[in-house]
């Protein structure tokens, strides 16, 4: 095979990985809507690119052209009605990492269960799209993750006196081969952690 088909075919081949993530992310979409959660963004996916002409493949380097991951972020549907938002989901695939040579595409869900209740508009600036693509590859170790649906509990931000804990899991992308794997892998174990405690103090 030539030079120019091996490049054509790996462009091909991105392209689908793109689309099946896109597809993905639809069906959780749908699915958690069933559940009550909404998306806080809207159709946006969440992701970090970069166009700086200085970037390279370097480890330390977490923006580049082709992102890392997509993501979406999601909301109980009343509790933002209600501008008490106390738990954040996000569903994330990651494609690759650069402080994670091994790592296959995979896909990661994760609960943020927040130290404080938040109103529409101020949930909107304080989320932040790596918030779990940090948790998984940059404060914890590749040797700490499991890929099997795993549940991982950390407080990435203690250090900083914020309270904040993540419950996340991890599947690799390859498994999902049709929306039973989304609702077996994704939303069922969404559903287990639906109904952490929330707070009685007022925080917004």
């Amino acid at each position: 095979m030539s030079t120019k088909d091996i490049m054509k075919i790996s462009i091909q081949n991105v392209r689908e990985v793109i689309n099946n993530s896109i597809l993905l992310l639809r069906d959780v979409d749908n699915m958690l809507s069933k559940e009550g959660l909404t998306p806080l963004f809207g159709n946006t996916l969440g992701t970090e690119t970069s166009k700086n002409i200085g970037q390279s493949m370097d480890q330390n380097n977490y923006t580049t052209f082709f992102p890392q991951f997509m993501c979406r972020v999601y909301v109980d549907n009343i509790a933002l009605q209600q501008n008490r938002v106390e738990k954040v989901t996000i569903v994330n695939v990651q494609l690759y990492h650069a402080n994670c040579p091994l790592l296959y595409p995979t896909v990661i869900t994760g609960i943020f269960k927040l130290p404080r209740a938040f109103a529409e508009q101020e949930i909107k600036q304080e989320i932040n799209y790596w918030w779990l693509k940090y948790v998984a590859f940059e404060y914890c170790s590749y040797e700490e993750l499991k890929f099997d649906g795993t549940y991982i509990t950390k407080k990435p931000w203690i250090e900083e006196k914020d309270e904040t804990e993540v419950v996340f899991w991890c599947h690799e992308l390859h498994t999902f081969e049709n929306q039973g794997d989304v609702e077996k892998k994704i939303v069922e174990q969404i559903r287990a952690y639906k109904n952490f405690p929330t707070y009685t103090n007022e925080g917004c």
